[in-house]
């Protein structure tokens, strides 16, 4: 596959998420790392997705808006944040992979 081949896949992508709750590949990603586990720090979710902890700062902050994810309390360190999705997240994953799928057929 050539780059032309993957940015139009990912266009094609980011056209379907944007019509769903989700709203981008990011988000999508984001969520989907989420679903995989109890919760995580937003540094470790950057480190997983290989973006700054800034940029990932912003997507948590947009799906904690969109109330997909919630942030809790770190008990190990009283000065961290943990990031957990919720169930509100785990139904627009679930419809962003249908569209996914039907899109994809």
């Amino acid at each position: 596959m050539d780059i032309r081949e993957i940015v139009k896949n990912f266009r094609v992508l980011a056209t379907t998420l944007s019509s769903t709750n989700v709203g981008s590949p990011e988000r999508m990603s984001t969520l989907e790392f989420l679903s995989h586990v109890k919760h995580s720090s937003v540094t470790h979710l950057a480190n997983a997705e290989s973006v700054r902890a800034a940029t990932m700062s912003r997507c948590v902050t947009s799906l904690v808006d969109d109330g997909f994810v919630r942030k809790l309390g770190d008990k190990t360190d009283g000065r961290g944040v943990l990031v957990a999705i919720t169930p509100k997240g785990r139904n627009a994953l679930k419809k962003a992979h249908a569209v996914l799928q039907a899109g994809a057929q």
